[in-house]
């Protein structure tokens, strides 16, 4: 419904995306996953904006954080 919503706003799609990919996220890592990784090849910045809603800085700060 929320994607129904704004599908022809293509930067609120992309909000929509970011926010539902950090919620994802936050559930996998609550749940003790020991990372998260993107398939991107190098060309998000979806994925930066998903990190830093995390409050992640690196790939090496999440993995120390979860030990």
């Amino acid at each position: 419904v929320a994607l129904e919503n704004v599908h022809e706003d293509a930067e609120a799609v992309i909000r929509l995306g970011i926010d539902f990919a950090t919620d994802q996220c936050r559930v996998l890592l609550s749940e003790g996953v020991s990372g998260i990784h993107f398939y991107t090849l190098n060309r998000s910045k979806a994925t930066l904006k998903i990190y830093e809603s995390l409050g992640i800085r690196s790939s090496d700060s999440l993995q120390h954080s979860r030990e």
